[in-house]
């Protein structure tokens, strides 16, 4: 799993995101994850555009063979994604983001 940095992701949503994958106490596992640099968007820049106000992040899924027949993805990397994303609806959620 990726986190991007960079145009079209706000900077201070990349890093609530990065601390949710250290963890905060040392029995919370850790979510792998690596930083993506994102320099102009990429296909998916019209999505990324927040506008005004919209923090807007991309978390990534790497992926073999892309907009192929046999396109393959790692579960682990599936699961990882999974979990950073319930961890950051309930932190929101608890209004721990601002």
């Amino acid at each position: 799993m990726s986190l991007s940095r960079g145009i079209g992701n706000d900077d201070d949503l990349f890093i609530f995101l990065e601390k949710i994958c250290k963890g905060r106490k040392k029995a919370q596992p850790t979510i792998p994850y690596q930083i993506e640099v994102a320099d102009s968007g990429g296909e998916h820049a019209q999505i990324q555009v927040s506008g005004s106000g919209v923090k807007t992040a991309f978390i990534g899924v790497p992926a073999r063979n892309v907009h192929s027949g046999i396109e393959t993805i790692s579960l682990k990397d599936v699961e990882s994604t999974i979990t950073l994303c319930s961890e950051f609806c309930k932190k929101v959620s608890r209004g721990s983001f601002k």
